[in-house]
């Protein structure tokens, strides 16, 4: 008797569970309901993070010195457009469009990419994030020699504001969508050289190309995968 009872519950479970599992809105659907989705581009400087982190450990408000401003062509307005148009139409939709982040203000919240979101209205939005890396490994194995390079790297996470909170939609287990990275070829060092060295060796702009072409093509593949789901989702709602 008891096993008969354990049985019932179980399928009762089961089928709670796989009725929710046809009801749940995609995110392909949750872009739409809101109708607007602005995308704001955050692009930020060139930095040595792994020198930023360990300044910070000792001084929180602490900055590395090697850093430098991102060339302008990284945010140009093709570039924002393309990918606006690329995630509309590969996901066949039309809700995206282009914010200004210049009317975002600062935050010190590392969830929000620094952004200050508390006073957009309700709904959702996404970040681009594109960062640059000043890259300087030291190999004590040979010596104290330093593999040095530059890396571009651009990410894409979305959020939902309520009452001006922001909440990460979890996109790609929190992670966000992944819109590419592009890296110089590594120069070696006997030593650790600063930012003068760092600026004369390796320009980013000599990336932009592959850069640019990436941003679109990952783009492309994020939107598709959001699509297919949804059509996946449809699919065992009938």
């Amino acid at each position: 008797m008891k096993k008969v009872s354990l049985s019932i519950v179980l399928i009762i479970i089961f089928g709670a569970t796989a009725i929710a599992g046809k009801d749940k809105t995609t995110f392909k659907e949750e872009i739409e309901g809101a109708q607007e989705v602005k995308v704001y581009f955050n692009v930020t400087e060139i930095v040595d993070r792994e020198s930023d982190r360990k300044m910070k450990q000792t001084n929180p408000k602490g900055q590395t010195d090697i850093r430098t401003v991102m060339p302008n062509e990284f945010s140009s307005n093709d570039i924002k457009n393309n990918v606006i148009t690329t995630l509309n139409t590969e996901m066949q939709v039309s809700a995206f469009k282009l914010g200004d982040v210049s009317e975002l203000g600062e935050s010190s919240d590392k969830q929000t990419q620094y952004l200050d979101l508390s006073k957009l209205p309700d709904g959702i939005i996404a970040i681009v994030q594109v960062e640059g890396d000043y890259i300087r490994f030291v190999d004590m194995a040979k010596g104290g020699e330093v593999s040095n390079s530059m890396e571009i790297k651009a990410n894409m996470f979305f959020y939902e504001i309520k009452g001006g909170v922001a909440q990460k939609i979890k996109v790609n287990m929190g992670m966000g969508a992944n819109l590419g990275s592009t890296k110089t070829s590594s120069i070696k060092t006997p030593k650790l050289e600063g930012l003068d060295y760092l600026e004369m060796n390796f320009s980013a702009l000599s990336l932009l190309e592959s850069y640019t072409n990436l941003i679109k093509e990952y783009s492309s593949d994020f939107a598709k995968r959001m699509l297919k789901k949804h059509e996946k989702s449809l699919s065992k709602r009938k």
